[in-house]
């Protein structure tokens, strides 16, 4: 498939509980570090035991103004004990835009579509506006759709409020 239709929708998430590893993200910050970091300490399968959901999940989220954070983890189940290394971190209902593309066939197809400008041009609903980065909490989740029933795909969630 050369180019798949992107596609837009609105969904309300429940307070969720986010199990994985905080990144701190500074103007020289190394993905690749952050990911050999992420395996290193046990990748997911330190995090499966307790998913709550299968798909990956980055968050990109402010603790504060100035510490913009990415976040690789899953969705899982209130935890007793956290894994050493990993962080355990509550996040509040929202409502988000997700943007993603139809559902494609293979893993390589889909890593050819991942684009972030799919969502930044994504129409927002009228009555609502995006949450910035300059805003605390969560501006960004990518979750990966890997394998599902219906294929893959890779999908931008950005909260969005009423104004």
């Amino acid at each position: 498939m050369n180019n798949p239709k992107v596609i837009s929708f609105q969904i309300q998430h429940d307070e969720f509980y986010f199990l994985g590893i905080e990144n701190l993200v500074t103007e020289n910050a190394n993905f690749g570090a952050f990911w050999c970091n992420f395996f290193d300490k046990g990748g997911y399968d330190e995090i499966d035991p307790y998913q709550k959901d299968p798909n990956c999940i980055n968050i990109w989220f402010n603790k504060t103004p100035e510490e913009k954070i990415y976040y690789q983890g899953k969705i899982v189940t209130e935890l007793a004990e956290v894994p050493q290394g990993y962080t355990l971190t509550k996040f509040p209902a929202s409502e988000y835009l997700v943007t993603t593309t139809e559902w494609l066939s293979s893993y390589d197809e889909t890593m050819q579509h991942i684009n972030h400008d799919y969502y930044k041009s994504a129409q927002i609903p009228t009555g609502y506006t995006k949450c910035n980065e300059n805003e605390n909490g969560v501006f960004l989740i990518e979750r990966w759709g890997a394998e599902t029933k219906d294929g893959y795909r890779y999908e931008f969630w950005v909260p969005i409020k009423k104004i």
